[in-house]
C-alpha cells in the first residue's frame, strides 16, 4: 500500500468535497438540478446502450438478454431523476451520512495506532474523528423539511467535514513513522506467534 499516494488522493477528495460543499451552500437548487439532470442523462444513455445491445446487436448469448432489463431499469431511473428529483434529494443526507460515518470509523484505527505508540497527537485525531462521526450521525437522523435549507445544511456539513478530514490527514501524515512502526511491530508479533504454534 502506497501511503503517500493514499494521502494525496485523500487531500484531492477533500478539496473536491470542499468545492462541492461551497457550491451547495451558495447555489443549492441550481447545483442539485445540474446533478440530477446530468445523472438522468447518463442513465438514459446507458439505458439506450442496453436496448441497443439487447435488440439490435443481440448475439444469442444469455448476457445480452439482460441488456433489455438493464436498459429499462436505467431509463426508468433517468425518468425518476427528471420528475422526482426532490424525493431523490431527500435521500442524499442519508447517503452522505453513511459515507462519513464509515470513513470516520476507519480513521479511528489510526487513532488507536497513534495511542499505542504513545504519540501525543492521538487526542487531536480522536476529537476530529468523533466530530466527523457526529456530523455523519446528524445527517443520518436529519429532521429538516425544506429542500433548499436541507441542501444548504448538507453543503455546510460537507465543508466542515472536508476541513476536519484535511486536518486529520495532516496529523496522520506527520505521525506516519509511528503508525508504520506500530504496523511493523504488530506484523512481527504475529509472525512470532505463528512460529511458536
Amino acid at each position: 500500500m502506497n501511503l503517500k499516494k493514499e494521502f494525496a488522493t485523500s487531500l484531492a477528495i477533500n478539496a473536491a468535497l470542499l468545492l462541492f460543499g461551497l457550491l451547495l451552500i451558495f447555489f443549492p437548487l441550481q447545483v442539485m438540478n445540474i446533478v440530477s439532470y446530468t445523472l438522468a442523462l447518463l442513465l438514459f444513455i446507458v439505458g439506450l446502450y442496453g436496448f441497443y445491445k439487447a435488440l439490435i446487436k443481440y448475439d444469442g448469448m444469455v448476457i445480452s438478454r439482460f441488456g433489455l432489463v438493464y436498459g429499462v431499469v436505467c431509463v426508468v431511473l433517468a425518468v425518476l431523476l427528471l420528475f422526482k428529483a426532490d424525493d431523490i434529494i431527500k435521500i442524499l443526507p442519508y447517503t452522505f451520512g453513511v459515507i462519513v460515518v464509515v470513513n470516520s470509523a476507519l480513521k479511528l484505527e489510526y487513532v488507536v495506532r497513534l495511542k499505542k505508540c504513545n504519540n501525543p497527537n492521538w487526542k487531536v485525531s480522536l476529537v476530529i474523528s468523533l466530530l466527523c462521526l457526529a456530523i455523519g450521525i446528524t445527517l443520518l437522523f436529519n429532521p429538516l423539511g425544506s429542500i433548499k435549507f436541507l441542501i444548504e445544511i448538507i453543503g455546510a456539513t460537507i465543508v466542515v467535514y472536508s476541513i476536519l478530514d484535511f486536518i486529520e490527514v495532516c496529523v496522520i501524515k506527520n505521525n506516519l513513522n509511528d503508525i508504520k512502526e506500530d504496523g511493523i511491530i504488530e506484523a512481527t508479533i504475529v509472525k512470532e506467534k505463528k512460529k511458536k504454534s
